[in-house]
């Protein structure tokens, strides 16, 4: 049977990778973004859409649909409650997967009613709209959101200490807590099944330019000087193909079975690299050191307090990572000068 599913954000990195895994799974997508450049340049948002999806986004010069097989492209804007709220009521989906919004704790300091607006207000007009649908009919809803939420809400319980002031409540977590706690209040009040997602740092083929690994990659092969300290000190790597793997996996389930509603589960890999290490492994990499010696070189920490719990999700779906950082990192890099040389 094949399964109706809308994506938002899904010109985005993780977006545009779930909806042709989900493609792959013979799922029929709705995918929907405004396509904004106000984090990064839009092109890579268009190069996506036609390397990843085969999309052809000269159709967006007639309108701002683009049909194909099994998919059907929106550029549309969460914030238009109108058209996001006719888009759902009419839609007749099984899933929806909210991708959707911005995400860079620097930037939302400059632009917090942005963030407000995209992030509170557009996840509002989306679950608020499925409110409107008959109970049996209704689709379940995958938020992916933000594990600093839960590592936040952890400091204020057990106290706020200096060495994890990486977890202060900046605007960006600010309106994900927002966000989370509107999917709680609707799941409780209006029985709307959510599934949360805690989405730890996730790297492949099309990632964001400003993420740790596509940037440390950038800098070595441009000869640029890394500026470690403008990086978290520590990271839980997850490679694109098991992210998606088993985001796929959760939502098809979940259409097929009877949902514990509010369940929340951790995505990541559960090892967490120092920012030194990453860039130690990325150098060896392009330099072309043999792998396996830089796997067994690979000291993971634990100190930090910010990796993946993958027990619900090992329990309830059976992930396992099958890509190893190292390999995840190697085929990326391939992908890149595979990339650069094409285009």
């Amino acid at each position: 049977m094949a399964y109706n599913v809308l994506v938002t954000g899904a010109a985005g990195f993780l977006g545009s990778h779930l909806c042709n895994k989900l493609l792959k799974a013979s799922c029929n997508v709705t995918a929907i973004d405004n396509l904004n450049n106000f984090i990064y340049s839009s092109s890579i948002k268009y190069k996506r859409l036609k390397h990843i999806l085969n999309l052809n986004t000269d159709d967006l010069e007639k309108g701002n649909v683009i049909p194909a097989n099994n998919i059907e492209f929106h550029k549309l804007d969460i914030d238009d409650a109108p058209a996001i709220r006719a888009m759902i009521i009419d839609g007749d989906f099984d899933c929806v997967i909210h991708l959707a919004g911005f995400s860079n704790s620097s930037i939302s300091k400059q632009s917090s009613y942005a963030f407000l607006k995209n992030n509170v207000v557009g996840f509002f007009n989306i679950i608020d709209a499925i409110k409107e649908i008959e109970e049996e009919r209704r689709p379940n809803v995958i938020l992916c959101s933000d594990p600093r939420i839960k590592n936040y809400l952890n400091f204020l319980v057990n106290g706020y200490e200096e060495e994890f002031k990486e977890n202060k409540l900046n605007i960006y977590v600010a309106t994900k807590l927002m966000e989370k706690v509107l999917a709680n209040s609707y799941a409780e009040t209006e029985g709307i099944k959510v599934s949360v997602l805690n989405i730890y740092s996730v790297y492949g083929s099309f990632d964001r330019p400003d993420m740790v690994v596509s940037s440390i990659f950038d800098s070595i092969l441009n000869s640029q000087a890394l500026h470690l300290d403008h990086y978290h000190r520590g990271y839980d790597l997850l490679y694109i193909d098991d992210f998606v793997d088993i985001v796929s996996k959760i939502a098809i389930s979940n259409i097929n079975s009877q949902v514990e509603n509010l369940k929340e589960y951790d995505i990541g890999s559960s090892r967490v690299i120092d920012i030194n290490s990453l860039a130690k492994v990325i150098n060896s990499i392009v330099a072309g050191d043999d792998l396996n010696q830089i796997e067994k070189e690979i000291v993971y920490k634990d100190e930090f307090n910010f990796k993946a719990n993958l027990d619900k999700v090992k329990q309830d779906y059976g992930f396992e990572q099958k890509v190893s950082l190292v390999n995840g990192l190697q085929d990326y890099f391939n992908w890149l000068l595979k990339f650069k040389r094409d285009n």
